[in-house]
């Protein structure tokens, strides 16, 4: 049940048993001057029953020459797999995070801006 906590977000809304959703992510991207380097910032807000997080780092038998993102840390909560905050760092360099619905929105006002 615990790997379908993101899920059963979808399900009330679609159920309309929504409760005052007041969690959501907010990002941040900033590159530097000179684009000398790249800030990178998440945090996902929640009520106090999503307060009990942990940090798992996930270690693959990869040949690290062959396949630079061995290993992942990400933030998550005990005795779920993934990360629910969709916010991944790799020993690649690659930090993967989701910020769908702010972007789905922008998309929306450019468009509505557009038929203006």
């Amino acid at each position: 049940m615990i790997q379908l906590a993101g899920d059963f977000i979808d399900l009330r809304k679609m159920f309309g048993k929504n409760k005052s959703d007041a969690s959501h992510c907010s990002g941040l991207i900033k590159l530097a001057p000179d684009n000398a380097d790249l800030f990178i910032a998440h945090v996902t807000m929640s009520g106090y029953e999503m307060m009990n997080r942990i940090l798992k780092f996930y270690k693959f038998a990869f040949e690290k020459e062959k396949i630079p993102g061995y290993a992942t840390s990400f933030s998550s909560y005990p005795g779920s797999l993934t990360s629910l905050d969709d916010f991944i760092l790799a020993t690649s360099g690659l930090v993967i995070f989701m910020l769908i619905s702010f972007i789905y929105y922008l998309f929306k006002f450019i468009l509505l801006l557009l038929e203006k």
